[in-house]
């Protein structure tokens, strides 16, 4: 994902807060002032040890964090699991100094292979009817899918809805990217790469805004 975000202004080396972070692998990419926060005990025992400023909290709690404090919030693959979603983003734009950063990763409905899905009657790829066995409802495509456990999704963007709520919360698109599923095989692998190209399309989309009121 980081050669995704080559062409954005620096990164590196800024007060970055990784949201539900996991191990944050990812974070870490981007200098030695990286915080976290994650629900997951071990997750945030090995973050620390990996250099990781991480703590104990959910995001869909009020952030352990003063206004105004960070350069940059990654939330990579957590929008999707959120019942408030609009409660993240109030809690970035509060935590995110004026000009900051946010990095939003997130799959993408409106994917090129979810739309000729749709058509055929066959549920969408990233959607979930069960918490059970997140293939239900994929028919014949759930041969690509070797886990049955469920991720939780519960709401999939399309990138004009992503872009519609950043607006809406008073951030400032700064770029769009796509990224193919590295799950896919070979050779589909290859071919959702070359659509990745296009956000709109794309398996995952990857969408950095900039903060641009005072407002918290």
């Amino acid at each position: 994902m980081r050669n995704k975000l080559q062409d954005i202004p620096s990164i590196q080396n800024n007060r970055i807060l990784d949201i539900a972070c996991g191990i944050s692998t990812f974070g870490k990419m981007f200098g030695n002032h990286v915080y976290g926060i994650d629900t997951n005990a071990q997750a945030v025992k090995v973050a620390k040890k990996n250099g990781i400023k991480a703590t104990l909290g959910n995001v869909e709690g009020k952030w352990s964090y003063p206004g105004n404090y960070f350069d940059v919030v990654i939330a990579s693959h957590i929008i999707e699991h959120l019942v408030n979603p609009d409660h993240l983003l109030s809690e970035a734009k509060r935590v995110l100094k004026t000009g900051g950063l946010l990095i939003i990763a997130t799959p993408n409905l409106a994917a090129w292979y979810n739309r000729l899905l749709l058509l055929i009657g066959v549920q969408p790829f990233f959607t979930e009817v069960s918490t059970i066995d997140k293939t239900l409802g994929l028919m014949f495509t759930r041969r690509f899918t070797r886990s049955r456990n469920t991720l939780g999704h519960l709401r999939v963007f399309t990138l004009g809805a992503l872009k519609d709520i950043l607006k809406f919360h008073d951030f400032t698109i700064v770029c769009e990217k796509g990224m193919a599923f590295a799950l896919f095989p070979q050779p589909l692998l290859l071919l959702d790469t070359w659509f990745s190209q296009f956000p709109a399309i794309a398996s995952n989309i990857i969408l950095v805004a900039q903060k641009n009121t005072i407002k918290n």
